[in-house]
C-alpha cells in the first residue's frame, strides 16, 4: 500500500472563507507560538532536547488562556506541532533550513486528521457548521487517511485527500538508463534521448513587478498586481509540474534501473552567470518524482556520488581529462581518440558508477 494524494479545488462562500481563515489563524498562532518557545528553550539550555509531547501537553493550558483556539478541533492543532517537529528534525539532520515563522500573506493550510466526512463532492469538517463543496473531477478510491485544506498565494482554496492506495506493479522491461542533468536540456539519457527545458513566461511577471514596485505598499492597486503576479507564478508552476510528471512517468514505465547524478545545486548557484538558468531547470523536482514513482511501480533508482568525474572520464578506456571547459560540448579522449557528445558520455559513466555502487 502506497500513500497517494487527490487534490481538488474548493468552491466556498464568504462565510466559509471567514471560517477557514479562523482555522488558518489558529494554526498559524500555535505554530509561531511554539516555534518561538522552542527558540527560547534552546537559548536557555542547549543540552535539553526538544520534546514534542511536552508541547502537546502544554497546548491544553494554552487553549484555556486563549479560548478562541477552541474553535478548531484539538487534533488539527496537535498536527501543527507534529509538522513543526518534522521541520525541526530536518534542520538538525541538515536536510533543510531552520523553520520559519508563518505570515498571513504566505500560503495557509490546516490538517484535519480525524472526525471528517466525505460525501460525493462535500466535505464535513469538525466544528464547522457548513459543509465545503469541491470540484470532483475523479473518483476517490481506497481508504482515506487525512485531509489538508490550503489557501494558495493566488487566493484559491484546495483540499488534498491522502489515501492508502494499492498500485499495480509495472511490467519488467529489463532496460537500464542513466540520466545526465544539464542546462541546455533538462535531462539527457544514455540512449540519446534529450528532454528539452520548458521555458517559463517571465516577461509579463517582470513587467507587473516593475509596476507593483511603484505602488504604495498594501494599497488596493498593490494588492491587485500582487494577485495577478501570484496567478502567473501558479500557472507556470502547474505547467512545470505537468511536464515533469509526464517525463518521470514515461521514464519509469520504460526502464527498470535508473541511474542519476547527485548535483550540488546550492554550490552551483554561486555562479551568477548560470544561476538563473539553473533555477529554471527544476532538477530536484524531477529527481524526487522519479524516485517516488520508481518506488510505487517497483523499479530502482540510484544517485551516484557527486565526486565521480562523469563528464571528464572516457567511458571506453576510463582515461580522465583533467581540464574540460564548459564551452567544450564534444568530448575527445587523448588516449583512444574517441569523440562523442559530452552529455551522452557523462550519462554512460553514470550507469557504470551506478552498477559499481549497487554491486550489479
Amino acid at each position: 500500500m502506497k500513500n497517494y494524494v487527490y487534490k481538488f479545488k474548493l468552491i466556498i462562500t464568504t462565510n466559509q472563507r471567514e471560517a477557514l481563515w479562523r482555522y488558518f489563524g489558529c494554526w498559524r498562532f500555535v505554530r509561531n507560538y511554539y516555534l518561538n518557545k522552542s527558540i527560547q528553550d534552546y537559548q536557555q539550555n542547549k543540552d535539553k532536547k526538544r520534546n514534542k509531547y511536552e508541547y502537546t501537553n502544554d497546548l491544553v493550558g494554552l487553549k484555556k488562556e486563549y479560548e478562541w483556539l477552541k474553535e478548531v478541533n484539538s487534533q488539527s492543532l496537535q498536527a501543527t506541532l507534529e509538522n513543526l517537529d518534522v521541520a525541526y528534525n530536518k534542520f538538525f539532520t541538515k536536510w533543510w533550513g531552520f523553520p520559519n515563522f508563518k505570515k498571513k500573506q504566505s500560503k495557509q493550510s490546516v490538517k484535519i486528521p480525524q472526525h471528517f466526512k466525505i460525501e460525493w463532492n462535500r466535505i464535513y469538517i469538525p466544528k464547522m457548521k457548513q459543509w465545503l463543496k469541491f470540484i470532483k473531477h475523479r473518483e476517490i478510491e481506497w481508504k482515506v487517511k487525512s485531509l489538508v485544506i490550503s489557501q494558495d498565494t493566488d487566493w484559491k482554496y484546495y483540499v488534498s485527500i491522502l489515501v492508502e492506495k494499492e498500485i499495480k506493479e509495472d511490467k519488467k522491461t529489463k532496460k537500464e538508463v542513466w540520466i545526465d542533468l544539464w542546462l541546455k536540456d533538462l535531462a539527457i539519457t544514455s540512449d540519446w534521448k534529450k528532454y528539452k527545458t520548458k521555458k517559463q513566461d517571465t516577461k509579463e511577471i517582470e513587467r507587473l513587478q516593475m509596476w507593483m514596485s511603484k505602488k504604495q505598499k498594501w494599497s488596493s492597486r498593490y494588492k491587485q498586481l500582487k494577485t495577478k503576479i501570484a496567478k502567473l507564478h501558479k500557472a507556470n508552476a502547474n505547467n512545470r509540474n505537468d511536464y515533469l510528471h509526464k517525463i518521470s512517468r514515461s521514464i519509469v514505465k520504460e526502464y527498470d534501473l535508473i541511474g542519476l547524478e547527485n548535483l550540488n545545486v546550492k554550490w552551483m548557484m554561486w555562479n551568477h552567470k548560470l544561476a538563473r538558468a539553473i533555477w529554471n531547470q527544476w532538477w530536484s523536482e524531477l529527481v524526487n518524482k522519479l524516485q517516488y514513482k520508481a518506488d510505487w511501480y517497483w523499479k530502482t533508482t540510484h544517485q551516484i556520488s557527486r565526486w565521480y568525474p562523469t563528464s571528464k572520464q572516457c567511458s571506453k578506456c576510463w582515461n580522465v581529462k583533467k581540464v574540460l571547459k564548459l564551452s567544450e560540448r564534444m568530448y575527445q579522449c587523448s588516449e583512444c581518440w574517441a569523440e562523442y557528445d559530452r552529455d551522452i558520455w557523462a550519462a554512460e559513466n553514470i550507469l557504470r558508477y551506478t552498477k559499481v555502487e549497487l554491486k550489479l
